[in-house]
């Protein structure tokens, strides 16, 4: 424990050090794109528990920390149901505060933890339910499906349910069923516009980086960065860590963006 501290204590000096040496000119004015996959837990606490706000949740009390320190959007990619809960559970409430507040978006993930989007009549009635729950305002147009999976089936589906864009894989795996040709496109070119649907690809899933920042001056050349983490992995380094990432990009002119 003490290492990790010793560790994490140098490396927020040597942040310090490099935001002040190294110039980043290329971060000013990009714009950013910040998720939690897999988000439940504060869900099925908010359903289980009346809160005065939702922001007496101690993970979206952190997300509003980051916020109001730097302006920072996140999308919150959410199942129809768990074994804990139903989206249908949340209090209307929780939504409405949500929404009033106009940081945060809220977007379909797939039915539940277990499921891996690959049936299409599963998909569209979990995403039906997840529509009657969540006010339209507070919907995300842009989704990153669990598994980065969906049948080609299902994709006229989303789109005339208001889906814009997809986020496609971090690393090199096929994403939503496209033929290798097209996600060979989508891997060179960053995005990739098929089916009158927009493909865009992840950057960097922060948890499987000791210190992040260092994903984001190797992707000095991205138009546009896509990051995300994961509720469940918010342990006491990752979120610091993360918390870090985003001051960082606020401090050099990031434009944060929840769609």
């Amino acid at each position: 424990m003490k290492r990790r501290l010793c560790i994490g204590l140098a490396f927020v000096g040597l942040t310090v050090v490099a935001a002040l040496v190294v110039p980043v000119p290329f971060l000013r004015g990009k714009p950013v794109h910040l998720s939690l996959d897999d988000f439940s837990e504060a869900f099925a606490s908010l359903s289980e528990t009346e809160m005065p706000s939702v922001y007496d949740h101690p993970t979206l009390h952190w997300l509003k920390a980051m916020h109001e320190a730097t302006g920072a959007k996140f999308t919150l990619y959410t199942y129809a149901r768990t074994k804990k809960w139903k989206i249908g559970d949340v209090p209307t409430g929780v939504w409405e505060e949500l929404a009033a507040d106009g940081w945060i978006k809220v977007g379909f993930h797939a039915s539940s933890p277990e499921s891996q989007n690959e049936d299409s009549a599963e998909l569209r009635e979990a995403f039906a339910d997840f529509e009657t729950a969540v006010p339209p305002e507070l919907r995300a147009t842009t989704l990153r499906l669990h598994y980065y999976n969906a049948p080609r089936e299902a994709i006229p589906f989303l789109r005339a349910h208001g889906v814009r864009k997809l986020l496609s894989a971090h690393d090199d795996r096929i994403s939503y069923s496209l033929p290798g040709e097209a996600n060979d496109s989508l891997l060179a070119a960053q995005r990739l516009l098929r089916d009158s649907l927009e493909y865009e690809r992840t950057d960097f899933r922060s948890e499987l980086s000791l210190f992040p920042i260092f994903d984001v001056w190797s992707r000095f050349r991205d138009d546009k960065l896509v990051v995300f983490t994961h509720e469940w992995a918010l342990d006491r380094w990752n979120a610091a860590m993360f918390r870090i990432l985003v001051g960082y990009l606020a401090l050099y002119g990031c434009i944060f963006i929840a769609e």
